[in-house]
């Protein structure tokens, strides 16, 4: 059986009070997708490392170090047309105050109004979990894609608290 390569991400979460920083892309067919701030890392990072580096590049911050509070691990599982994705993303909220320069695409959306309907199926499942309780979160998702540039169903998702 075919097992794909473990891409390892983290996505950060900033929050200032009770609201949520978002930051939108728009796709090739003009679909706008609001989303946290990520990136891949390699065997030289840890998640953590991996998180105060996107930080510092999104917010252009010199700060020494992030005070980063880890809330979910979650495993997603993608079957695309070209083949199996297996991705393990470690979310981490970081509290903003509101003299940081928010970048260009994002706004700060209070927890009542956060654009599920413009997200991802799966963070619509897991982020509502995040804000709305104190305890960490496992999750295993499952995704379907009917090609590789469109965004999955989800077929599967399961959840535990840490």
């Amino acid at each position: 059986m075919y097992m794909p390569e473990k891409l390892k991400s983290v996505m950060l979460l900033p929050k200032n009070e009770n609201r949520l920083l978002l930051q939108s892309f728009t796709n090739p067919d003009g679909v706008v997708t609001w989303d946290g701030f990520g990136s891949f890392y390699s065997s030289e990072e840890d998640p953590a490392s991996t998180a105060e580096r996107v930080f510092k590049e999104y917010f252009k911050s010199t700060a020494l170090h992030v005070r980063l509070k880890e809330r979910a691990r979650l495993n997603y599982l993608i079957d695309k047309p070209s083949g199996l994705v297996d991705l393990d993303v470690t979310v981490y909220f970081v509290d903003i105050d509101s003299s940081l320069p928010i970048p260009d695409h994002t706004k700060l959306f209070a927890s009542e109004n956060i654009p599920y309907a413009q997200m991802h199926q799966a963070t619509g499942k897991w982020l509502p979990l995040l804000l709305e309780g104190s305890e960490s979160i496992n999750a295993q998702i499952k995704l379907k894609q009917s090609s590789d540039h469109t965004i999955g169903m989800v077929t599967e998702f399961t959840v535990n608290k840490r």
